[in-house]
């Protein structure tokens, strides 16, 4: 199986999720190691496979997820063999790029708050591509980068967990990153990969819900605009 990758997601404990687009089919695919997270090491600026635009292969691929990580492939190597243009990066997108975010998920997502969440085990999808309604808006919350934007649900305000915003200890935001990005949102057109997270309670006493994240904000022209 090859994709190209779209996603890139910080996680806590120095860990990253990526997922991307079947380069064939155009499904939307997340590469997971049973029983482990990807280490920041698994990017391509440390020297790994993962890169927003690369082509990687996976060896031994096979579905493994259930809803609504549908997208979830085991796999037993991990080989970067390629990568688009800005061009055909912009295109790949645009071709899977809903217009709402129920349009991605389905109908269980649903507002929480000024996010949006789906219930434990429901959902058509994990990730996708949305074309938002309005020019998103980069906001902070506790020094934490958040995404505001208006969906057919009404305001939302997500926490952004692009990868590209910090610096290699994979903590400190990255001033000269979180200033260009500022810019492009408010230059012109985006699209916004978007995903739910494993689930979790936000309060005690709050069922597990998988929350909204925005993953990665992408700009045409540029396949990386933090390069």
């Amino acid at each position: 199986m090859r994709l190209v990758v779209t996603h890139l997601t910080r996680m806590k404990g120095g860990h990253v999720c990526v997922a991307g687009q079947d380069v064939r089919g155009g499904a939307s695919v997340r590469p997971v190691l049973q029983g482990q997270r990807l280490p920041r090491s698994a990017l391509s600026a440390e020297g790994g496979p993962y890169g927003i635009g690369g082509i990687v292969e996976l060896s031994g691929a096979r579905p493994c997820g259930r809803a609504p990580e549908v997208e979830d492939y085991a796999y037993v190597h991990a080989q970067r063999v390629g990568s688009l243009d800005a061009t055909r990066f912009w295109q790949a997108l645009a071709r899977v790029a809903r217009p709402s975010l129920q349009a991605i998920f389905g109908p269980e997502m649903e507002p929480q708050g000024r996010t949006a969440a789906l219930p434990l085990g429901k959902g058509a999808a994990s990730l996708g591509v949305l074309a938002p309604r309005s020019r998103p808006v980069l906001t902070f919350f506790d020094d934490h980068p958040r995404l505001s934007f208006r969906d057919e649900m009404g305001p939302l305000d997500v926490a952004l967990t692009d990868v590209r915003l910090v610096q290699a200890d994979h903590a400190a935001l990255d001033p000269r990153a979180v200033e260009t990005l500022r810019k492009l949102l408010a230059a012109g057109e985006c699209l916004l990969c978007v995903g739910v997270g494993r689930p979790w309670a936000r309060e005690e006493g709050e069922p597990p819900r998988h929350w909204l994240q925005v993953n990665n904000v992408h700009v045409p022209g540029t396949v990386d605009w933090s390069a």
